[in-house]
């Protein structure tokens, strides 16, 4: 009696949505609060606080006002718990995939031809690496993965770690909204109420591929500045403006293929970001190796801007000894060093002593002023010397420990010809040797294959399973039962006959019941799968026993699933109640579009990209908000599908500023630096990115028809609002 009085008590809210409106929206201005206040709270900690105060606000203030029984709001907890079973494997299978690669070496024999393919060219570099690299990574695995791989390799070749890192965050907003096999659009939407085809048959189309056309569309558009931005974080803006043509045609040949897989039939759009990272990382070695729109660089360059990434790159010690060094070593004293004429050739045009702290300006080769010269510091890895005549290759480890400072009084040590004959005679650099042993012909096409196998054995996989016309998929999804399981008051487990499992009427709630796809969700197939046979391929040069690499894969996925379950207990709470009342994400977003009206659209990517802030994940952010757009859209009488593609396009920017992907990319290089550096040099980026996304996709929602108009088959998801 005194639950129904108190219930009674509050029954007024029902006629003052905005009140209602401002109570559902206090566990997200709560997770916004504490995630951006100086030493923010971790969103392991901050999502599940958000989720219990939600829980607790409709427990306690909306009985009577958006449900009649506390049943349905422990049926939504109990369904928010189990809903990261889909993105948590996802998440492991793909961590599980690359840290094979790393155990086996496939991904050291990667990032070696990497380095190779990118002849030592900046501009090259960040977009082979940062850019189309990171495009692939983003589609096979997503989550953070790209700049967590592709950061340190970037940092490994000279450049600024902490700028590589920003670089990286940048380029990763783009590739994203198919990341992990289109996971944050056939996932991340498919709570969105009436957007599931199977349980709206008469809808007259597939929404999701047509949600994905109108966010390609946009991530197109805005793929001709983003990564030019990116590239200007580590390369000084003259020399990328001079390269811009080799940008812009390395960007589009991702995503242009990525654009043209959105447009084919159903499930094509999800490997968007996979196939269209594969054929633009082998249009962007072509455009390298024939020079297309890549101009010459010269070390110069790099300090016309010293505020720009690569005048802070480790510099290298001068090429010759000054004054009175010169009598220490005469280099035709060591001709015996003299590498093979390939090896010469690998090397030709690689200039990686900067001006600005040496005494020798290798573009002129004039004397420079000798007090100009502050110290020389040793790059941490292999690096090149060159003589004015022969190329001599000299590895770090035999002059000084990884970071060393040298000033100029040590400098007639590091060039006593003692030293220099007895590192001589030790034999030449590791990379030397590599490239002398590096095989040609048809054995560097096998070691290619094998090698790049768990890739292209992901993406085989993955198109044997979800393509519809090979007829594998639909044996992987069929939902005749196998056997029921009752369970009392939890409900009724459910193994169908291709393994998919079911908790079916959650607390006999008849609209709460949870599925999982076990074969169909990328994580046995093609992950595991792919990792097991890499595994038993290189059993030879295994560096850890599956064992190993099995438990610290799980020992990394402690905090993300204590995430994702505070993620999507609030996802659930916002979106489920019973029958005759509306849910929060209704309410909520009824009244913002009635307070809003067309503004909406300039605001659909804000949230999206909160989301994404918060959570650290595409996929939680549309999961979160993407009910709220379609409430939206449907009071303003405008297109569901748009209003989707904008909440989509913010999420992906919205991984430009996730703290998570700092997290990530950081730990993997031991940067020191706080997350707040890190966001402030891509929040204009990612601001820029906002407005002409937002601005392209307010042009297509008003002006054009396929993009403005209420959606024609997008039945029964506007009605009783």
């Amino acid at each position: 009696m005194a639950s129904d009085k108190l219930a009674n008590s509050y029954e007024w809210m029902m006629d003052y949505p905005g009140v209602q409106t401002m109570f559902y929206l206090m566990p997200i201005v709560f997770l916004l609060v504490v995630t951006l206040k100086p030493k923010g709270m971790a969103s392991y900690t901050s999502l599940p606080l958000s989720a219990l105060m939600l829980y607790l606000i409709r427990l306690v203030l909306m009985r009577g006002v958006d449900y009649d029984s506390p049943n349905i709001l422990n049926a939504a907890v109990v369904k928010g718990l189990l809903e990261p079973m889909t993105p948590v494997s996802i998440i492991f299978g793909a961590m599980m995939l690359f840290r094979t690669m790393s155990e086996t070496r496939c991904m050291t024999w990667m990032v070696r031809m990497l380095k190779s393919l990118s002849e030592q060219h900046p501009i090259a570099e960040v977009m082979l690496i940062g850019w189309a690299f990171g495009y692939v990574v983003e589609g096979a695995s997503g989550f953070g993965t790209p700049t967590a791989l592709a950061a340190p390799i970037l940092a490994e070749l000279g450049h600024d770690p902490v700028k590589s890192i920003v670089c990286c965050l940048i380029m990763n907003g783009v590739p994203n909204v198919f990341g992990a096999v289109g996971t944050p659009v056939w996932f991340g939407f498919s709570t969105v109420t009436g957007i599931d085809p199977e349980l709206n048959p008469d809808q007259d189309e597939d929404v999701l591929p047509v949600v994905a056309r109108k966010t390609q569309t946009l991530v197109m558009l805005c793929s001709v500045v983003v990564p030019f931005i990116a590239c200007s974080v580590l390369v000084p803006r003259a020399v990328c403006i001079k390269n811009l043509g080799f940008i812009v045609a390395s960007s589009l040949a991702c995503t242009v293929t990525s654009y043209c897989f959105a447009w084919g039939p159903a499930p094509l759009f999800e490997f968007g970001s996979l196939v269209g990272g594969i054929v633009g990382f082998c249009i962007t070695v072509a455009l390298i190796y024939f020079r297309i729109g890549l101009f010459a660089y010269r070390h110069g360059d790099a300090v016309k801007d010293p505020e720009q990434g690569l005048a802070r790159i480790p510099e290298m010690v001068p090429t010759e000894p000054q004054g009175d060094q010169k009598e220490a070593v005469k280099f035709e004293d060591v001709e015996a060093a003299k590498p093979p004429k390939e090896i010469q050739q690998i090397e030709e045009g690689v200039h990686e002593m900067s001006p600005m702290d040496a005494n020798v300006d290798q573009a002129d080769g004039q004397q420079q002023p000798e007090e100009e010269e502050e110290e020389i510091i040793i790059r941490d890895a292999p690096y090149r010397r060159y003589s004015q005549g022969e190329t001599i290759l000299f590895h770090r480890d035999a002059w000084t420990q990884a970071g060393h400072a040298l000033d100029r009084a040590s400098m007639p040590q590091l060039f006593d010809q003692e030293e220099a004959m007895k590192f001589i005679q030790t034999g030449m650099s590791e990379e030397v040797e590599e490239a002398l042993q590096r095989p040609k012909g048809w054995e560097a096409v096998r070691e290619a294959v094998e090698n790049t196998f768990p890739i292209w054995g992901t993406v085989l996989l993955l198109i044997l399973i979800r393509v519809s016309e090979i007829g594998i998929k639909d044996e992987l999804i069929r939902e005749e039962p196998y056997g029921d399981l009752p369970l009392g008051g939890l409900g009724t487990f459910r193994i169908a006959q291709s393994v998919t499992i079911f908790l079916v009427r959650i607390f006999a709630e008849p609209t709460v019941s949870f599925r999982f796809q076990t074969f169909y969700v990328p994580f046995i197939i093609p992950f595991v799968v792919v990792s097991l046979a890499a595994m038993y391929m290189f059993r030879h040069r295994l560096d850890a026993s599956p064992l190993t690499i099995f438990k610290e894969t799980a020992q990394r996925m402690v905090s993300p699933i204590v995430a994702l379950m505070g993620a999507l207990v609030l996802v659930q709470l916002l979106q489920i109640a019973p029958p005759g009342f509306d849910s929060p994400a209704t309410i909520v977003g009824s009244t913002l579009a009635g307070a809003l009206d067309v503004g909406w659209v300039f605001i659909a990517p804000i949230l999206g990209a909160l989301g994404s802030f918060f959570s650290g994940s595409t996929t939680v952010s549309n999961l979160t908000f993407g009910d709220i757009h379609r409430v939206a859209a449907c009071e303003l009488e405008m297109s569901v599908t748009s209003f989707l593609a904008l909440q989509c396009l913010g999420s992906a920017l919205g991984n430009m500023i996730c703290i998570h992907n700092v997290l990530a990319a950081r730990t993997v290089l031991g940067v020191e630096e706080p997350e707040g550096v890190f966001i402030k040099m891509t929040a204009i980026p990612a601001a820029i990115y906002y407005a002409i996304g937002t601005a392209f996709g307010a042009m297509l929602v008003f002006a054009t028809p396929w993009w403005g108009d209420e959606d024609s088959g997008f039945k029964g998801t506007c009605v009783d609002l």
